[in-house]
């Protein structure tokens, strides 16, 4: 299993989008599944970006991006944000 991180910077996106919606629970309910996917297989959880090496993923209403260190077992959410509608 991996350790998954939020980042500060990732939290603080997350708390701007509890600001913007009507329905904390979706966003709560899509942290959690983020957690549970990134920690059993992140490398085919998501999308690879060749930037950084930085990977993205999507779970309603939230997308995330994050990086992977196999070496540590851990992954990085480095960003979060609303996906389109």
């Amino acid at each position: 299993m991996y350790k998954v991180v939020w980042l500060r910077g990732a939290l603080s996106e997350v708390n701007r989008i509890l600001d913007l919606t009507a329905n904390h629970q979706s966003v709560f309910d899509a942290m959690d599944e983020v957690d549970a996917l990134l920690s059993h297989n992140p490398g085919k959880a998501g999308e690879s970006r060749e930037e950084l090496s930085r990977r993205i993923a999507v779970v309603p209403p939230l997308v995330v991006a994050y990086r992977i260190f196999e070496s540590q077992k851990l992954v990085l959410i480095s960003r979060v944000g609303l996906t389109r509608v």
